[in-house]
């Protein structure tokens, strides 16, 4: 690794953490402690472990302050109050695992988290539906406002045997009153069974 690697490495970091905080909650990062040395004596002595092994671990050693340097370098410079790092030890795999759990975990908690709302019932569905299209209407006019209503009926529709039928017939007629009789002909007979 060069040290314009090396150097690089912080800043890429940062650029994905910039992107979660902006998308989304705070980052959580987990680095995890490198591999000591007794680890690749390790790989060598237990046939079992020996897949773990690569002949470059052993000229890795050499650069194994560099390595260190780096390492911490890229911690150093990522870490922010939003999105600090959390280092955990790569040797004890239980432990690993359990501070990474609770790491996440934690996280989690702190979002503040809540179940979506149930969807409308189908008489708050029309009525908000027939309410845009009005404004939709007194918006943009007759064409346009019939013409941009068009694809919202489809969303509120989508999913209610028969709306692929009442969404073409929609998508054809062109008289504002007609489409709401139509919707509220089409919501009759779903009202009627959710009165019951």
């Amino acid at each position: 690794m060069s040290n314009r690697e090396i150097y690089s490495e912080p800043s890429r970091v940062s650029a994905v953490d910039g992107v979660v905080q902006v998308d989304g909650p705070d980052a959580v990062d987990i680095a995890m402690t490198p591999e000591a040395a007794e680890e690749t004596s390790e790989r060598l002595a237990d046939e079992s472990k020996n897949w773990k092994f690569r002949a470059g671990d052993l000229d890795d050693r050499k650069h194994w302050d560099l390595f260190t340097k780096a390492y911490r370098g890229i911690l150093e410079n990522t870490s922010t109050d939003r999105a600090p790092w959390y280092i955990v030890p790569a040797d004890d795999k239980d432990l690993r695992d359990v501070l990474i759990a609770r790491t996440v975990a934690d996280a989690l908690d702190s979002l503040d988290l809540r179940y979506p709302k149930p969807d409308p019932s189908l008489d708050e569905q029309l009525e908000v539906m027939l309410e845009q299209y009005e404004d939709m209407l007194e918006l943009y006019g007759t064409h346009t406002g019939v013409n941009l209503a068009r694809k919202h009926f489809g969303w509120y529709t989508k999913g209610l045997p028969g709306s692929a039928e009442v969404r073409n017939q929609v998508n054809q007629e062109s008289d504002p009153t007609v489409v709401k009789r139509m919707l509220r002909d089409f919501y009759a007979p779903w009202l009627a069974r959710s009165a019951a």
